[in-house]
């Protein structure tokens, strides 16, 4: 919701980490983020309002091109080397719940498709809804953005959100990862394979334990979206890499 040009927006037990690290981001001169305002009288937290347009509301047009995919590589390398300072405490509790920041990880965003990406024209300006934010190795941010970015699925679906077909994937894949640097389709592929097997089992642990929004996304058939995503890449990886 938004109130006299600040965004409020539902807190839980995930919010103190979520804002430890916008307020690290901050700190750094980051500038794709939310800055943290505090809370409401309701309890909410309040964050700033970022211009632009959302991609949540349509494909952002400059991912129709490959400079537009290079650009949210090198975005996202700029974050990751932001996030990559930042410490949590050692009590830090996620969305998923504790997490120890493990070796070789940093605070990820943990939604990172192109839905939670905010656009002036063809330049990404920043990153929103920072709810799943936990420690991960940055190859699974990179993972997400590009399964829906590349994107890593089905012509049928790709279509349906805004992809002109034909798609050159594999020429995407290489300027997403030139973006990015010293990153490799095949590790970006490996990646998103991990990813969908980890975010499935998640899935049906937490959905089965009734603990939201998992649950509400197992009702909605995401599980099978994951499979059907990674047969695709299965079967398509080689002409990718």
């Amino acid at each position: 919701m938004r109130i006299q040009g600040l965004v409020h927006r539902e807190a839980g037990a995930w919010t103190p980490a979520v804002h430890a690290l916008l307020r690290h981001l901050e700190e750094v001169d980051f500038d794709g983020a939310p800055r943290v305002v505090g809370f409401d009288e309701s309890g909410r937290e309040v964050l700033t309002y970022l211009e632009g347009d959302a991609g949540s509301l349509a494909l952002p047009p400059a991912l129709l091109h490959e400079r537009g995919i290079r650009a949210l590589g090198l975005f996202i390398r700029r974050f990751h080397d932001a996030a990559a300072t930042f410490v949590p405490a050692d009590d830090a509790v996620y969305r998923v719940g504790p997490r120890p920041l493990g070796a070789g990880e940093i605070v990820c965003h943990g939604d990172l498709g192109y839905f939670n990406t905010i656009w002036r024209g063809d330049h990404l300006v920043g990153l929103i809804d920072w709810d799943h934010a936990e420690p991960a190795p940055p190859l699974r941010d990179l993972a997400l953005a590009a399964m829906t970015a590349i994107p890593l699925h089905g012509n049928e679906t790709a279509s349906r959100v805004g992809f002109p077909l034909p798609i050159d994937r594999r020429g995407r894949l290489a300027a997403f990862c030139a973006g990015y640097g010293e990153v490799t389709p095949i590790e970006v592929l490996e990646a998103a394979q991990e990813s969908l097997a980890f975010e499935s089992e998640r899935l049906r642990v937490f959905g089965a334990e009734g603990r939201e929004p998992w649950s509400s996304f197992l009702e909605r058939g995401q599980l099978q979206m994951f499979e059907a995503v990674a047969s695709w890449i299965a079967a398509n990886r080689a002409a990718l890499e």
